[in-house]
């Protein structure tokens, strides 16, 4: 014989104390860190893809000790030039600004090597070294330790109080009085 049991269900903000805490330590385990990892890496080694940067010697070979003037030639004709916009096409201008981003002609596309922000990133920090005089092949090294700060602060920010709680009501997960996770 089946039977029916009732059990009062709170959303996360209307839970305090203990409870609320448990609830927010479930949400912080039920975080994929794993693929937030992933997707930073994927981003880091598709820079270094496009760059030539060879992992094992630490270097793009010839190019990798130059600074200034030659880095940035470097920098446009190995890694911006072949991702900025044709400004002769406009139906790429078109679909661009259909997302709500302004087009200026010959711009960079947006997340050009994995279309995960995390690309925007480390190519933002790339230029941001070279233009402050690092050599190529120090400009990339960095972006390990620019990787690094990227997964802090993308933890840091998830596990947040305000983004739990947000994740929390989006997800429309449900928690009972002594804020364990609800399966129902």
């Amino acid at each position: 014989m089946s039977e029916t049991v009732a059990v009062e269900v709170y959303d996360v903000t209307e839970l305090t104390g203990h409870a609320r805490e448990r609830a927010f330590n479930w949400l912080r385990s039920a975080e994929d860190r794993q693929f937030i990892s992933d997707e930073i890496n994927g981003s880091l080694a598709a820079v270094y893809k496009a760059a030539g940067f060879n992992t094992r010697t630490r270097s793009v070979g010839d190019v990798g000790g130059k600074s200034g003037r030659r880095a940035w030639a470097w920098l446009e004709n190995c890694l911006l030039g072949p991702r900025r916009f044709d400004y002769r096409a406009p139906k790429l201008r078109k679909d661009h600004m259909k997302y709500g981003e302004r087009y200026l002609p010959d711009q960079v596309r947006p997340c050009p090597f994995t279309g995960v922000c995390y690309d925007d990133d480390l190519l933002d920090d790339l230029c941001d070294s070279i233009r402050y005089g690092m050599t190529v092949d120090d400009s990339l090294r960095w972006l390990e330790e620019k990787a690094e700060r990227i997964y802090q602060d993308e933890m840091e920010w998830r596990h947040a109080e305000d983004q739990l709680i947000e994740m929390a009501q989006a997800n429309e997960y449900k928690f009972t009085s002594d804020g364990h996770y609800f399966r129902g």
